[in-house]
């Protein structure tokens, strides 16, 4: 029987993944949930012991054979493996403290995709702050009428922000703008760029509800590839600018399936229980 939601992890040497599939796990286990974890650049090792503490039901691990996390690459890859019609993205450090799956599941469809409305921090920083929020929009209209928005909101009270990173949609959708785009390397864009294509390329709408947790760390802690946020951001948004100015609203998904296919290799839950 096919799970009725494909719930997509991208792992590099995160220890906060080990909360995120324990305290999860009673979500993922009411609505038949798969989740796939893909380890890009991670100790494999680490990874296990993680898995072996964890234990999640209906898992998949993909290990990519690079020494660089890419999160699109990633991202591609344990799509490919996925067998829901339903796609959850989410990170590594991430804890959904409501249950706005039914809602994201009437929502996800013909039109639509969905987004977590506010991520929160698990340790926010001590606020004195006279705004509640503040939010900024760059919107994109393409000579065919089509006009994709990119929208950053910001909680100044509460440490909080919109998450463009935890998003569900139609597989169909997914594949149709050729998945991520893993030229986008490091931090920033990479996930509103899915989203502003699938705007542009399809016409869907965007629809946000909810709340999660992001379970706090340094950013010298993330990989060296992502370390640099505010350069790799700039060179990112350059990157989908050029692409939406040429009218290329496709991702790397095919290409990505071709290159690595000889560099993946697949442990599915049999595996796991092993570990």
């Amino acid at each position: 029987m096919k799970p009725d939601l494909s719930v997509i992890i991208t792992w590099c040497n995160r220890p906060e993944l080990e909360r995120t599939l324990t305290e999860n796990r009673p979500l993922f286990d009411r609505y038949n949930t798969e989740v796939i974890v893909v380890n890009c650049a991670g100790l494999q090792a680490d990874l296990h012991k993680i898995l072996s503490r964890a234990r999640p039901n209906r898992l998949s691990c993909l290990n990519v054979q690079t020494t660089e996390f890419n999160k699109c690459l990633a991202i591609n890859l344990g799509v490919s493996v996925a067998r829901s019609e339903r796609l959850f993205l989410i990170d590594a450090d991430i804890l959904l403290t409501e249950d706005f799956l039914p809602v994201a599941f009437d929502i996800v469809g013909e039109r639509h995709f969905f987004t977590v409305e506010r991520v929160l921090e698990s340790e926010p920083e001590p606020l004195d702050d006279q705004l509640k929020e503040m939010a900024t929009s760059i919107s994109f209209v393409a000579r065919n009428g089509r006009k994709a928005v990119a929208t950053v909101r910001r909680g100044l009270h509460n440490d909080s922000r919109n998450a463009p990173g935890l998003v569900m949609l139609a597989r169909s959708h997914f594949l149709e703008v050729g998945g991520m785009n893993a030229d986008l390397r490091g931090y920033g864009w990479e996930d509103r760029d899915l989203l502003l294509r699938l705007q542009f390329a399809l016409g869907l709408e965007e629809r946000s509800a909810g709340t999660a947790i992001h379970l706090s760390h340094k950013d010298e802690d993330q990989n060296e590839a992502w370390r640099d946020r505010q350069q790799s951001e700039n060179w990112n948004f350059a990157a989908v600018l050029k692409n939406y100015r040429a009218g290329h609203y496709a991702g790397t998904y095919d290409d990505d399936l071709v290159v690595w296919k000889d560099k993946v290799s697949v442990e599915d839950k049999l595996v796991c229980d092993l570990l």
